[in-house]
């Protein structure tokens, strides 16, 4: 009889904390700028992104861009800003990271991704004014990355019919990525050319 009470009263021990802990609520300690009444100097990350869209990243697009054959000649690098005209021979929306079909880039292939999952960091690590350290974390750093292409895919190709576009003309700026068995590239804007 007394295991028994014994292995009740642990029982109810592990009850009375499990229960204990299942009320816990997290909370994180504050931002020492905020307690000091200051805003961190990235700000609200949304708003940061926003700003980014707006006012850095088409001027920064336009002045660093080169073609895809000059990026694919430049082995110092695997991240290349481009500007060039393309000719989509497919749209495939297999999955979420849904893409566009390059003709003529077929080994490797290139591949233009529209969202709205996305491979990769190559347009938050191509704009080269975004660094790391002007973030508090890691965490912070990587919710721009994210931030970049909700905005991309909720602002910049809102309008954006990728079905309308096979067989056609684009031009395209954003950002390459190139490695031995991929092209892909992340645009900043793309327009059919004619319309």
């Amino acid at each position: 009889m007394n295991c028994l009470k014994k292995v009740l009263l642990k029982l109810a021990v592990i009850i009375v904390f499990i229960s204990i802990l299942s009320s816990c609520t997290i909370v994180p300690d504050k931002d020492i700028n905020e307690e000091n009444g200051e805003q961190s100097d990235n700000g609200d990350i949304v708003n940061l992104v926003k700003k980014y869209w707006e006012e850095e990243i088409p001027d920064f697009v336009s002045e660093n861009s080169v073609s895809i054959e000059e990026a694919l000649h430049d082995d110092s690098k695997k991240i290349h800003c481009i500007h060039d005209k393309l000719i989509i021979e497919e749209f495939d929306d297999s999955s979420q990271n849904k893409c566009l079909i390059v003709s003529d880039y077929q080994n490797p292939t290139l591949k233009i991704q529209i969202g709205p999952i996305f491979k990769g960091t190559a347009l938050r690590d191509g704009l080269t004014f975004i660094e790391a350290d002007h973030f508090k974390n890691q965490i912070e750093f990587a919710s721009v990355s994210s931030e970049l292409h909700k905005y991309l895919v909720n602002e910049i190709l809102k309008e954006f019919d990728p079905v309308e576009v096979v067989g056609k003309t684009i031009d395209i700026q954003g950002f390459l990525y190139v490695s031995n068995n991929e092209l892909m590239i992340t645009p900043t804007s793309i327009s059919v050319e004619g319309d």
